[in-house]
């Protein structure tokens, strides 16, 4: 509680997390094949904190609508963030197997002839890895794996980190390196 009486954001936070997580859980739906929700009410948390500065308490009622609203915020930027990485699943699952290192049509083919809940449910194992993978990079690191996702040329990679082209070619294979390890270490 602050000096005046009005509780801060922090200690309604604490105090609501339960709530905010259950309400997390009910919107969360598709995104808790990805995520715990637990995992979604941290995110939402953080994300309060953020917005912060455009709180104003009113009352526990006032509070739980403005936590709603924050809820549904960061659970709209997760499934665009989730939808963004099903998009480009072929890309980070042919990265994530060597595929990268090696010819462009290496790795795993997401769209082969194999079909069925088994084959699905392994392509969205080997997904997460990658992105958990992807996240524990450095940020140079995550920047330089996203580019070669995106097929970019190594002159392309030096002009986005403003490298030179030798030394572009070697960031990109340190950067594959480990993301391939840290890809290979997950998925034991």
């Amino acid at each position: 509680m602050s000096g005046s009486g009005t509780p801060r954001l922090e200690d309604l936070l604490v105090t609501h997390r339960v709530t905010i997580e259950r309400i997390a859980g009910q919107l969360g739906g598709g995104l808790l094949r990805y995520e715990t929700a637990e995992d979604l009410a941290q995110g939402v948390q953080l994300h309060a904190l953020r917005a912060a500065d455009r709180f104003t308490y009113e009352g526990e009622a006032a509070f739980l609508g403005w936590a709603r609203q924050v809820v549904r915020r960061h659970i709209a930027k997760r499934q665009a963030y989730w939808s963004a990485q099903k998009r480009n699943a072929g890309a980070m699952l042919r990265i994530s197997t060597g595929g990268a290192t090696r010819s462009p049509d290496a790795g795993i083919d997401p769209s082969g002839a194999l079909t069925g809940p088994s084959t699905f449910a392994e392509r969205r194992e080997r997904l997460l890895l990658a992105v958990q993978a992807l996240e524990v990079l450095s940020d140079r690191d995550r920047t330089i794996v996203q580019l070669v996702r995106e097929q970019r040329s190594t002159d392309e990679i030096a002009t986005a980190l403003d490298l030179t082209h030798a030394a572009a070619e070697k960031a990109r294979a340190r950067a594959m390196e480990r993301f391939e390890k840290t890809y290979t270490l997950l998925s034991r």
